[in-house]
């Protein structure tokens, strides 16, 4: 016991320590590090979601006005339109 405290046992348990608080400090930093990361792509992820969700509801209104806009037409006059727009005669 007293060679530990006796010059080099002394510094070699110092050494010893400190490089144990410092692997200790750089686990947490990482930990830190990487949980904030995992935070970051979790945000953009959900912007991205949040993006596409708009454009299917844009997407989706769309949709919905131009079936109203055929079913308010007469009977067999969307294709009537078609036939009107789309034929070269």
């Amino acid at each position: 016991m007293l060679d530990l405290l006796s010059g080099n046992g002394l510094i070699a348990g110092l050494i010893a320590i400190v490089l144990g608080l410092l692997a200790a400090l750089g686990v947490s930093i990482r930990s830190n590090g990487k949980k904030s990361a995992q935070a970051d792509e979790l945000r953009r992820q959900a912007e991205r979601d949040a993006e596409q969700a708009e454009r299917i509801r844009r997407s989706l209104e769309g949709r919905i006005k131009a079936d109203e806009a055929v079913s308010k037409l007469p009977d067999g006059g969307a294709a009537q339109r078609l036939r009107d727009q789309y034929s070269r005669d």
